[in-house]
């Protein structure tokens, strides 16, 4: 075995450069971009708004350029059509960064899987467009497969032994190393040597990988002994999952589409990974095998649409159900062209998925597109049959809502607004749903979190026959800048008997000050099973804490009187463990009401109250409901 001369390696660095220069670039862009995101401040920095933007668009670029540079060189472009056609699809990555640029939603890092995927099927087939050449086009992705392999254990070699020198470094001689140079050093290797290495061994005479018939064992014997034995475990399983639920007459679950899958994918990677010898002498099961798979595969197919159709039936399409549906289609036609087509050409598999992966991400058949509408669509449906729906515009309720219908209302608008934005919804609304949030909102976030503002305001205007009680941050502030006393309320529970006359009994431990009103606080499920829910909401004019059953019904338990006509009044007879803590009776600590819809024992163990002239602020409070 000869090793390479660092003249050698350095020659072969640099023509890796000249042969891919946009690709190198940009991975070398990314690194740059990772570790300026890596040393941003999270909370405060503006540099945010750009940097995760960059990423993406330098990860897409990546693949993008390679492919492109393939193509051309097999068509034999001249340098100033390669020149062109490098710096159209700069230009277009720059489109894609400015599409994304701000608050990045779920589908759009949907849509960044979906294209690197795409980018990557890409490259797979760039070379062999035009011309057939089948075995040449396997040659050539088994050649890409065992580089990424290669690529892959020299890069995880190199992390390993320069980190434990730079623990040595650390350790041993006293020098103090940064954390953030492990990061430093995973990001470089990963996003420059790992590419510039995987590059370099990316074929250049591909014309003449057609006549090559090299087939390495190692393969064949994966194949047989590793691939074969899983596609035989998931058969079994699925074929014993379609016989149970048509003895039990049941609906697939949604997961057995996922399984399906992956049975596809490690099926398929087996007939492409065997394709060179299957015609060869002493490879009869290899003919079998390909001849079988996608026979079996029909009725696999059929319990993966059955599955899926039942989902979108009951809860619409999102974008993951889209994408099984998708999946199922391509299944479904490459399953019909491989058993029916005589000519067999595996180069139709990453040619297809590339088209899925490009088809379905732009324009109004797009995954996002039609999740939008569909979900959408539900939403409208749910107001128009409450009279919620006027002038395709949504209007306030005429009647109380059942719990279970404005939970579901609640969940369509989170989904489109967490998924797709507040532009998915802003037909329905007449307010500018974009500047809800800008209130308390003032820096980048990144979380993916609700927006709890809009959730606020389509309850207080449009849901909720309760008052809004608006959460005002500076209220604690205030409250300890009051020259004031503090009382507090506490007990030993030895009432347990009170449970007597009632149903149900949950735990109410909230700081008043900070309550969101008109969220689902409690769920319990009674002795049938079935689930009762409980809202709890407190308004801090009025002073009271509010329990609301499923039906709506109400009960009132007014806090503030509480406090001023027991509580307050016995506390100069009383005397105080400090000088600012009471303790007081267990039968002045429950506070019972009854309506003829419900009844309510309010047992508190601690209430936080201030006291200042007439005046009283309640704090936090922690107590056991009991409701019948």
């Amino acid at each position: 075995m000869k090793f390479p001369s660092l003249s050698d390696l350095v020659s072969k660095s640099r023509n890796s450069f000249l042969r891919f220069p946009f690709a190198i670039l940009i991975s070398a862009l990314g690194v740059y971009f990772s570790i300026k995101a890596y040393n941003a401040d999270h909370w405060h920095g503006k540099e945010l708004d750009y940097l995760y933007e960059a990423i993406m668009t330098c990860a897409l670029g990546l693949p993008l350029f390679v492919a492109l540079t393939l193509l051309m060189e097999r068509r034999h472009d001249k340098m100033l059509m390669k020149a062109g056609i490098q710096l159209l699809a700069s230009g277009l990555l720059v489109l894609y960064y400015l599409s994304i640029k701000g608050h990045i939603l779920s589908e759009d890092i949907v849509r960044f899987f979906v294209l690197c995927a795409g980018f990557h099927f890409f490259v797979a087939f760039a070379p062999f467009i035009i011309k057939g050449e089948v075995n040449g086009f396997w040659q050539y992705n088994k050649t890409l497969f065992l580089r990424f392999i290669l690529t892959a254990l020299y890069s995880g070699v190199l992390f390993a032994g320069l980190s434990i020198a730079l623990l040595a470094i650390k350790n041993l001689l006293g020098i103090h190393v940064p954390d953030k140079y492990f990061f430093y050093l995973w990001v470089s290797l990963a996003g420059i040597f790992n590419t510039w290495f995987f590059l370099a061994g990316v074929p250049e005479s591909i014309d003449e990988l057609d006549l090559s018939e090299e087939y390495p064992k190692g393969l064949k014997i994966f194949t047989q002994f590793v691939l074969l034995p899983l596609v035989t475990v998931y058969l079994s399983i699925l074929y014993l999952y379609i016989f149970k639920i048509i003895y039990h007459q049941s609906l697939p679950k949604g997961w057995v589409s996922w399984l399906v899958i992956c049975f596809s994918t490690v099926g398929v990677l087996s007939l492409l990974l065997i394709f060179p010898v299957k015609d060869k002498a002493g490879n009869t099961w290899i003919k079998i095998y390909s001849k079988w798979f996608y026979i079996v595969l029909f009725p696999l197919i059929v319990l993966m649409f059955d599955a899926i159709i039942t989902r979108i039936k009951a809860y619409g399409i999102t974008e993951d159900r889209y994408y099984v549906s998708l999946l199922a289609c391509w299944l479904t036609f490459i399953a019909i062209y491989f058993t029916f087509s005589k000519r067999k050409n595996i180069k139709l598999i990453p040619i297809t998925l590339a088209l899925c992966c490009f088809v379905s991400v732009y324009g109004p058949w797009s995954a996002a597109s039609v999740s939008i509408h569909s979900q959408y669509g539900r939403l409208v449906a749910a107001l128009s049959k409450e009279n919620m729906i006027q002038d395709h515009k949504i209007i306030k309720t005429s009647k109380p809502l059942k719990d279970s219908v404005s939970t579901y209302m609640m969940d369509q608008i989170n989904y489109l607004e967490q998924n797709h934005g507040a532009k998915s919804l802003q037909s329905l609304f007449t307010e500018n749903l974009d500047s809800i949030n800008q209130k308390t909102k003032k820096e980048p976030d990144y979380s993916y979190s609700y927006n709890y503002d809009l959730q606020n305001m389509i309850r207080e205007k449009y849901l909720s026959e309760v008052p809004y009680i608006p959460i005002d941050l500076n209220d604690t502030v205030e409250i300890h800048k009051k020259k004031n006393v503090r009382f507090e309320s506490t007990k030993v529970d030895k009432t347990p008997d009170i449970i007597k006359g009632y149903d149900y009994m949950m735990n109410v431990d909230e700081d008043l000050n900070d309550f969101i009103s008109n969220f689902p606080s409690v769920s319990i499920n009674d002795e049938k099973g079935n689930q009762i829910r409980y809202i709890t909401v407190f308004n801090k004019d009025t002073k009271n804490m509010i329990f609301i059953d499923a039906d709506l019904n109400k009960c009132f338990i007014d806090i503030g009187a509480y406090v001023t006509l027991k509580l307050k009044a016995k506390n100069k007879s009383l005397i105080p463990d400090n000088t600012t803590y009471f303790y007081y009776p267990e039968d002045s600590l429950i506070i019972t009401k009854e309506t003829p819809e419900m009844k309510v024992a309010l047992k508190i163990k601690s209430l936080d109250f201030i006291v200042k002239d007439d005046t009283i602020s309640l704090g936090r409070i922690s107590a056991s409901a009991l409701t019948r």
